[in-house]
């Protein structure tokens, strides 16, 4: 069997080399699994945008972005609980699914601060010094119980975008009023 069959049929997560979080497949598969576990799955979904990335490897280079990634990664992992999933989505994004049903909007927020302000620290390497900001939207599922996985990192998603639009650096919890009809957009 090849060693990509195995892992797939040993259940081993596929993970970004980088980070070593597991990548953007590996976290729907696992966001899909947990739906399909009705009330005892998704409790919520964190959807973690780096603010200003894109200076970072325009000023520091590409091997600094890499670092900073690297790190970002860390931190957001030391923010979360031990059952919580972090991923790498795709470039300076990333998820966590929360899978604790018993969470509530309270501790989800106090987890999303703890993100944001460990990520707005200094990161230094060498004589670099580098400061981002991010910006997080957040859905608990609560909100959106009969949604599908993808509409529900769809919401996340757009969640974290207008907290980018409303100036960055903040948190915006996705309520089902802001999309028409109730479906995330």
């Amino acid at each position: 069997m090849s060693e990509r069959r195995c892992s797939i049929a040993c259940g081993i997560r596929r993970s970004t080399t980088l980070t070593g979080l597991p990548n953007r497949r590996s976290f729907f598969d696992r966001l899909e699994e947990a739906c399909a576990a009705g009330g005892d799955g998704v409790a919520a979904i964190v959807f973690i945008d780096l603010d200003g990335f894109k200076a970072v490897n325009d000023t520091y280079g590409h091997q600094c972005g890499d670092e900073v990634l690297v790190e970002t990664a860390r931190r957001i992992s030391r923010c979360v609980r031990g059952g919580d999933l972090v991923a790498r989505h795709a470039g300076d994004e990333f998820t966590v699914l929360l899978t604790d049903p018993a969470i509530d909007r309270a501790a989800l927020e106090r987890i999303a601060r703890a993100i944001l302000l460990t990520l707005s620290q200094p990161i230094t390497f060498g004589a670099k010094v580098v400061r981002l900001s991010a910006s997080i939207g957040m859905l608990l599922r609560g909100q959106a119980a009969s949604l599908s996985g993808e509409a529900l990192l769809r919401a996340a998603d757009a969640a974290m975008y207008r907290a980018k639009v409303a100036g960055k650096a903040r948190i915006v919890v996705h309520e089902l009023h802001d999309s028409p009809a109730g479906v995330p957009g």
